[in-house]
């Protein structure tokens, strides 16, 4: 079912995998679930999927997919207590899947539970010690607990993150961006042994323009951008993804126009598309477009909206990462980033009152 994000080839073929499965078991959970994945990934009909799921639900209730399936959409339709609590029953009935314990992980992490979403990056690392998933999580859930970067850092070292690897490559990517070390950066970025898939090729080379332009090498931030544009003919991929890119590439190029027309194409679709679990990050995009423009009361309005949400954006990375420099020295990012911090002590105080997180 995940494949149905990747282009219309893959919807095509899962929509006569589902034909055949609706065929073959009609009425049955497999049927259900088919039906409920296909709507979710290749329609993004979330009321529909979860209609489906739900039915499937009421014929297996402590089957453990049909519990995370349910969980998922409930998620990217805002409700994440619901979805948290679906999540914990799911790592019950699944305790070993490393899928589900990412999921509840993901899921207390963007919601502000950072002391839970550590125990579980732990719970993963002890079930699945070598998995690089296990490994990332805990690398920045060390740093989200507290803000202390440096427990990640010396997780990382003890670990021995490997860099070519496209998950520990990119935390000790980020680390380096950190630091301002954009060469270190850079060069772990073109050491990472990226898929061999246009859309992965168009990530990599939209990261080459970034962080070319923040070593002030514009005329390489140039050739990567054009580059990005061109390889963007090729790829099929999730609507917030391909929108991001084409933000990084003209602004790259410094076409103003076309980076403020994406802007506001962006700001669009995001009002009306409803999607819990990608909006608040794609805006954060658009803050981030915003500052290459210095339209900063355009970025702080979308900050103002997106701080109080779930996301995957901490308050010290807020404070860390270059993406906020542009708004950095105006007082009104800081009280942001404050409000934030309230955020996530409400959001640990939320899960504490919750039933236990793990068996």
């Amino acid at each position: 079912s995940w494949l149905v994000q990747s282009g219309r080839a893959e919807v095509e073929d899962a929509r006569a995998a589902l034909d055949r499965i609706v065929e073959l078991a009609p009425g049955t959970v497999e049927a259900h679930l088919a039906r409920g994945f296909f709507d979710y990934y290749a329609l993004r009909d979330f009321d529909s999927a979860l209609s489906s799921f739900r039915e499937a639900e009421r014929l297996a209730p402590s089957d453990a997919e049909v519990v995370w399936a349910v969980s998922l959409i409930l998620r990217r339709q805002g409700v994440w207590e619901g979805s948290t609590e679906k999540m914990k029953r799911a790592v019950q009935l699944d305790p070993r899947s490393m899928q589900k314990l990412h999921t509840l992980w993901d899921n207390l992490s963007r919601t502000g539970a950072y002391a839970d979403a550590d125990a579980v990056a732990e719970r993963a690392l002890s079930v699945h010690p070598g998995n690089a998933g296990a490994r990332v999580a805990k690398a920045w859930s060390l740093a989200d607990v507290d803000g202390d970067i440096e427990r990640t850092r010396r997780f990382v070292s003890e670990l021995g993150f490997d860099e070519s690897d496209l998950q520990e490559g990119s935390v000790l990517q980020a680390l380096a961006m950190i630091d301002r070390d954009y060469e270190r950066a850079l060069e772990i970025s073109e050491g990472i042994e990226w898929p061999s898939r246009p859309d992965f090729e168009a990530n990599r080379l939209g990261f080459r323009s970034i962080i070319l332009g923040q070593m002030s090498d514009s005329v390489g931030a140039r050739q990567a951008a054009a580059s990005l544009l061109a390889a963007m003919e090729d790829v099929e991929t999730l609507e917030s993804t391909e929108s991001t890119l084409r933000m990084i590439a003209y602004a790259g190029l410094d076409q103003r126009e076309n980076l403020r027309r994406e802007i506001e194409a962006a700001e669009a679709r995001i009002r009306q598309r409803e999607d819990a679990t990608i909006d608040p990050g794609w805006a954060g995009v658009v803050v981030w477009a915003y500052g290459v423009l210095g339209d900063l009361d355009a970025g702080f309005e979308w900050l103002e909206d997106i701080v109080e949400r779930p996301d995957d954006t901490a308050a010290w990375e807020m404070r860390a990462f270059f993406w906020y420099d542009a708004y950095r020295d105006d007082p009104r990012f800081e009280e942001i980033v404050q409000r934030r911090e309230a955020f996530e002590v409400e959001g640990q105080r939320k899960a504490a009152e919750m039933r236990p997180f793990l068996p």
